[in-house]
């Protein structure tokens, strides 16, 4: 009984941990961002469709000025400018990154009902008074955890690029990357 009492603190701290968010704060925007860094832009488009936002143009921050941006597209070499003013929204990528906590979090809703099959597969108790025995907690327990190792592996090798917004008007104006040798294609 004592092997089941510390598989159920560990699964339940595993899950614990899982479900703590990320440490950091994700409804800040950016107020710096380097020459090179891969970046996607809404440029301000008249439409009269007033829930048109216009497409979002992906590329490298190549320079700032006081008053514009020079943004070298995906697969340009010439990078093109932009008045601050004319840029609706910039979001900046922080890198691709793997779901390891989203992949326990589904493992552990899986693991359940595996954990009640394989505890339904293990020997009856046999002593009086006895409702379960150690053998069906060690199953349900090993069911649960297997399944969250699984779908937190799986979780991990599964990547997506995260971006950040990113608040023009505060960005101070940056050298230009070709001279200071940022220049990233």
């Amino acid at each position: 009984m004592k092997i089941a009492k510390t598989l159920s603190v560990v699964g339940w701290g595993i899950v614990l941990l899982a479900s703590v968010p990320c440490p950091e704060a994700r409804g800040q925007r950016l107020t710096a961002v380097p020459p090179g860094s891969r970046a996607a832009v809404q440029l301000v488009v008249e439409n009269r469709d007033p829930l048109y936002q216009g497409p979002w143009l992906v590329g490298r921050v190549d320079h700032l000025t006081v008053d514009s941006l020079y943004f070298r597209l995906d697969e340009q070499d010439q990078a093109q400018a932009w008045l601050r003013e004319s840029v609706r929204r910039m979001q900046v990528s922080t890198g691709t990154h793997g779901h390891g906590g989203a992949g326990v979090a589904l493992g552990a809703l899986a693991g359940i009902p595996i954990g009640l099959l394989l505890a339904s597969l293990a020997p009856e108790p046999t002593g009086w008074m006895e409702f379960i025995s150690s053998e069906q907690v060690g199953a349900f327990f090993a069911g649960l955890l297997g399944s969250m190792a699984i779908g937190g592996i799986a979780g991990s090798q599964i990547r997506s690029e995260e971006w950040r917004d990113a608040d023009l008007a505060a960005l101070p104006p940056l050298p230009d990357s070709s001279r200071t040798g940022h220049a990233h294609r």
